[in-house]
């Protein structure tokens, strides 16, 4: 099991976690142009020392950050300095709780290393005969993938369904059409726009595209070929629509919140998904849209936060957040990273998340999945797991940590269901669920407890409840 983390230098990019700068993220306050994210920062300050810290400084405040607290603060400098200079400048100040700057993150699916054959990709989708599944409609070969079985969720469907436990995704959004996800979705806020609503996908993305791909589900059923979107993901197309991706360049991280949300939904079919948009479709975002979104969730009724990113350095303030979900009896559920490597990424590596890596169908480790004592809590199959994509209930076969992840969050909502949160105590969620996830099935490779077992941590958290009982009597 990981050890909690301290503030530690960046362990550097790595080819997943390239330092990309979302130049265009909306702006908190109306009129306030967008910087770029080595220009913005994150000031923590009491309310009444704000004004005083920001004419010290010469920082313009853009707006608050959503901290229960209320005291985090967006700013933005005039880039006469050099941020690394500002924030040491800036820190030592007595009327300064902590001050970062603001730094970019990924979705943890670029690795060229993900690609797969189209053999492979045309096995994972599998059959595409329809069935209904738990109020919605389904391809057979989502509903009764082999991953699982291996994981024992057939096993469990007597004992927890997800009922009842909302699971926030904090990612590109969700297709909140699509025919898997749209009655389970609560409401969700997209962050980018700074707005409320269902934090759709379809934001951003070329119209005529859009209108394309949300076309019926004839022509899946016709599927005839495959097209690779971003090495990870696959999509079975028929020649009348292979035409969109020739014609219209669609962003590479487009679709990956919706597979995510997809992921969940198989291992916790009654699960709520709140939709949290923070990445855009090139899946790009910044740590204080991060930040934001996992108070939003905590604040909004979240059980579980699935967070299927990797930021490369420590943040003091995703330390913060993550601590307040913890506190108030939140899961908190990471990817591991998919570079192959022993490395710290974040916030997998912080020491009260659960840090994801990948398996493969002989439960060795993905060969992209990152690894180690102080990263990974436990890993789940995540080559070829079939899921949602958007557009007229389209399905698309991902490989990663983040489909890793959305396993063991949905895993975990059912352990909420069962009762992980009961007495109240602060971070007692936290620890029953990691317990109850500790009961694994064990692999090489240092990836924490091992493979993921559902119907183990069930019948381990059940057992845990009897005894407690027992002991009262």
């Amino acid at each position: 099991m990981k050890t909690k983390t301290t503030r530690t230098p960046s362990a550097g990019p790595g080819r997943v976690l390239r330092a990309v700068v979302l130049a265009a993220a909306a702006s908190l306050a109306a009129g306030v142009p967008a910087a770029q994210a080595a220009d913005r920062f994150m000031l923590r300050a009491l309310p009444d020392d704000l004004p005083a810290v920001l004419a010290r400084h010469g920082l313009d405040l853009v707006g608050p950050l959503g901290d229960a607290v209320g005291e985090l603060y967006l700013v933005e400098s005039s880039g006469a300095m050099p941020p690394e200079q500002l924030e040491e400048i800036v820190e030592d100040d007595p009327q300064v709780i902590d001050f970062e700057v603001v730094e970019p993150a990924e979705v943890p699916d670029e690795d060229d290393d993900l690609g797969a054959s189209s053999g492979l990709l045309l096995d994972a989708l599998g059959d595409r005969t329809l069935i209904d599944y738990y109020g919605a409609t389904a391809w057979v070969g989502y509903v009764e993938q082999p991953a699982l079985e291996r994981i024992g969720v057939p096993e469990v469907r007597s004992l927890a369904t997800g009922q009842g436990a909302v699971v926030a995704i904090i990612d590109t959004g969700v297709d909140p059409d699509h025919p898997l996800l749209a009655g389970r979705l609560v409401p969700g806020y997209d962050f980018l726009a700074d707005q409320p609503g269902p934090a759709s996908e379809w934001t951003g993305i070329d119209q005529d595209a859009a209108a394309a791909l949300q076309q019926s589900v004839a022509w899946i059923l016709d599927g005839v070929g495959v097209a690779e979107l971003h090495q990870s993901v696959a999509w079975i197309l028929d020649q009348s629509v292979a035409w969109i991706l020739d014609q219209y360049e669609l962003p590479p991280a487009f679709g990956h919140g919706t597979m995510v949300a997809g992921a969940v939904r198989l291992v916790a079919p009654e699960a709520s998904i709140m939709p949290l948009r923070a990445f855009d479709a090139h899946g790009r975002a910044e740590t204080s849209d991060i930040v934001r979104a996992i108070y939003h969730a905590v604040d909004h009724g979240a059980d579980v936060i699935n967070m299927s990113f990797s930021v490369p350095s420590f943040s003091e303030e995703i330390l913060r957040a993550v601590n307040y979900a913890n506190r108030q009896g939140v899961v908190c559920v990471a990817a591991a990273g998919n570079s192959g490597r022993d490395v710290l990424v974040y916030p997998a590596a912080l020491g009260n998340s659960i840090g994801v890596a990948s398996t493969d169908d002989a439960d060795q480790r993905s060969a992209f999945s990152n690894f180690g004592d102080d990263l990974v809590t436990v890993a789940a199959p995540g080559e070829g797991i079939v899921t949602a994509f958007p557009g007229g209930g389209a399905y698309a076969g991902g490989w990663g940590t983040s489909y890793s992840t959305a396993l063991v969050s949905g895993a975990a909502a059912l352990l909420v269901e069962l009762g992980a949160r009961s007495d109240g105590t602060p971070g007692v969620a936290y620890h029953r669920v990691v317990e109850a996830l500790s009961h694994a099935e064990a692999v090489p490779g240092r990836l924490g407890y091992g493979r993921l077992d559902v119907l183990e941590a069930l019948e381990a958290l059940a057992g845990e409840a009897e005894e407690g009982e027992e002991e009262e009597d």
